[in-house]
């Protein structure tokens, strides 16, 4: 491993050990083969328990598929997340590793050439998002326990098999919010690094490190380019699955306040909703400081390179930094997955717009 690579292992040590315990990502000195296995065990045994759910607890509603809008509604949110589950969690265990070791790879020169900037930003954003996964898990296990035992308990019992399953589903719903973290985790590394290489621009103008910090912005926008593209597929599963569950559980959260013997359910529902709304704004807020330091980088670069103090061969090293300034917007674009959505805190405003409309649509024909 790389030495950047240990530094940030180190500082976001809780959800390293998380991963390592999903069989994500590898220790230093374990062997990778064994770290697959145990991911691939920990996947089928996940996968398994979602379908074996979803197909026990769904087949009542197959009959009214498109007829009634109850069991469409019903199946379309169960479908949507076992698919969003199931897709994510297979990407990570194929891809993971790998990706990070050649994104630390790209970026353990920088961390060098930069002096080994602090990574106090990550270690808090990676602590916080761990015991944000952990609540959001065992409060969902301790509603739905609630509410299956005592607000809505079915007419007949629910055997020891199927209370394990629901609990090992419930439990697979961190596979969410873990890539969520993972991405943001990695985006407020390239911060920092942007941070810090403006910082340098305007603190040490020398004409000497011109081809440095050329070198290195072009670098960073190189290794950001590779983080969006990596994680396209699953951000793009994680907003569909956001916004989905924010149209189907927004209305029937209203028609649960108004129940007062479902408190819990709503409580339950409530936190689902919390959940997506909070996973879609830490992408789009990541996507959007990413944006912003490498903006507020070119504009450090301007400044270094039409400085009118310095000694410069306009001939070669103002041109260096010219194509630096040239190559930031060029490998970072926004954030846009496969052409379709586009990455920014104003995506959360839009996907509240809606689903506001789609509610007050949908009670409007309920009256």
């Amino acid at each position: 491993m790389t030495g950047l690579r240990n530094r940030f292992n180190g500082s976001v040590s809780g959800l390293h050990r998380l991963l390592h315990f999903l069989g994500l990502d590898s220790s230093p000195g374990s062997s990778k083969w064994k770290t697959k296995l145990w991911g691939s065990i920990g996947f089928l045994v996940m996968f398994q328990a979602g379908l074996y759910v979803f197909v026990l607890r769904s087949f009542p509603y197959f009959k009214c598929f498109l007829v009634k809008l109850n069991a469409t509604i019903t199946l379309l949110d169960r479908f949507t997340r076992f698919f969003s589950v199931g897709s994510i969690h297979l990407i990570l265990l194929l891809k993971l590793d790998s990706f990070l070791d050649s994104f630390f790879n790209q970026l353990n020169p920088i961390d060098l050439q930069l002096c080994l900037p602090k990574l106090s930003r990550v270690r808090r954003l990676a602590t916080a998002g761990v015991v944000w996964i952990f609540f959001v898990c065992n409060s969902q296990v301790i509603c739905a326990t609630y509410v299956e035992l005592v607000e809505a308990p079915r007419k007949y019992s629910i055997s020891l098999l199927e209370r394990l399953q629901q609990f090992i589903r419930l439990e697979s719903y961190m596979i969410l919010d873990v890539s969520v973290v993972i991405f943001c985790t990695l985006g407020e590394l390239l911060v920092i690094y942007y941070r810090q290489l403006a910082n340098d621009v305007i603190l040490c103008p020398s004409s000497k490190d011109f081809f440095l910090f050329s070198s290195i912005s072009t670098q960073l926008s190189c290794t950001a380019a590779f983080l969006r593209t990596q994680f396209s597929s699953i951000l793009l599963v994680n907003c569909i699955h956001s916004f989905v569950c924010l149209l189907l559980f927004a209305d029937a959260l209203i028609s649960e306040l108004q129940n007062p013997n479902l408190k819990i359910t709503a409580l339950w529902t409530s936190i689902v909703l919390i959940d997506c709304l909070v996973r879609l704004w830490l992408i789009g807020h990541t996507a959007d400081k990413i944006r912003t330091a490498s903006q507020r980088c070119i504009r450090s670069l301007r400044h270094l390179r039409d400085h009118t103090l310095l000694d410069i061969n306009p001939s070669y090293q103002r041109n260096q930094i010219t194509l630096a300034i040239v190559e930031i917007p060029r490998t970072l674009p926004y954030f846009k997955l496969f052409g379709m959505i586009t990455l920014s805190k104003e995506l959360v405003f839009g996907v509240l717009e809606t689903t506001a409309a789609y509610v007050i649509i949908l009670n409007e024909l309920k009256t």
